[in-house]
């Protein structure tokens, strides 16, 4: 026996219209900067990668990111479909959106709402999850250290080479 029958009147939450608003970065708080401690305890101060426009120009303090707004949809079942095969009887279901049967709803806008939350907080852990692997201060931190020592020694060693020709000048 189906679950649901012809006509049948359901909720489905969706999501609805998308917006990109402007948020304190999540990894400098809007101070700008982030710091930075090294496995010998020095502590670096370095400008936020993240609040960079496009990773141009001087940190913001602040990211745009995109908001996801969710609303409940009624929905009918249009047809129902049952199928008898060697592991049990499969049925599927039509209705009047792109909707899964597992995502439809008896009760009606409450249940959606809570629906509708959910699909929230999964748009919200997807967008932590892409500022958690964007961050590589520590790799950019150790190219900079790396950048700056070596910069040192070809200095110091300019330094000594034009010595050499001032002396050889004399």
């Amino acid at each position: 026996m189906s679950k649901y029958h012809v006509g049948q009147v359901l909720w489905f939450a969706q999501y609805t219209k998308t917006v990109q608003v402007t948020k304190t970065c999540p990894i400098c708080y809007g101070n700008k900067k982030v710091h930075l401690t090294l496995g010998n305890g020095d502590v670096l101060e370095v400008p936020c990668e993240h609040c960079r426009y496009n990773g141009l120009g001087e940190p913001q303090g602040t990211v745009k990111v995109w908001e996801h707004g969710t609303a409940p949809r009624q929905v009918t079942i249009t047809k129902v479909i049952e199928e008898t095969q060697v592991s049990g009887t499969k049925t599927e279901y039509r209705q009047n959106c792109d909707c899964l049967a597992e995502d439809l709803l008896f009760v009606a806008e409450e249940a959606a709402m809570v629906k509708c939350q959910e699909l929230f907080r999964e748009a919200e852990e997807t967008e932590t999850c892409k500022l958690k692997t964007m961050e590589s201060y520590v790799k950019n931190a150790g190219y900079h250290l790396e950048a700056a020592a070596r910069a040192r020694r070809e200095v110091a060693s300019h330094e000594a080479m034009a010595a050499r020709c001032t002396e050889k000048a004399r």
